[in-house]
């Protein structure tokens, strides 16, 4: 018969043996003060996406309004 007991997972963060949170990214325990933390850091990763997305995305719209500005979107048009 197997215990119903189950061992808390250390935070990957602090150390201790209370993890209750596991990130599915990337794999890794962490407790409540450490998850919000890990929580925060993958927004601000997030945010820093989305700048550099939106950004690569303005590049794009300004090069085919000005495709002499930009040579590399006229080499691809043609």
């Amino acid at each position: 018969m197997t215990s119903s007991k189950r061992s808390k997972l250390p935070c990957a963060t602090c150390g201790k043996a209370i993890g209750i949170f596991t990130c599915r990214r990337c794999k890794k325990d962490f407790c409540s003060r450490h998850s919000i933390e890990h929580r925060q850091t993958l927004g601000k990763q997030m945010d820093e996406i989305i700048v550099d997305h939106d950004q690569l995305q303005q590049n794009l719209v300004d090069g085919t309004k000005e495709p002499r500005r930009y040579p590399i979107i006229k080499q691809m048009d043609d």
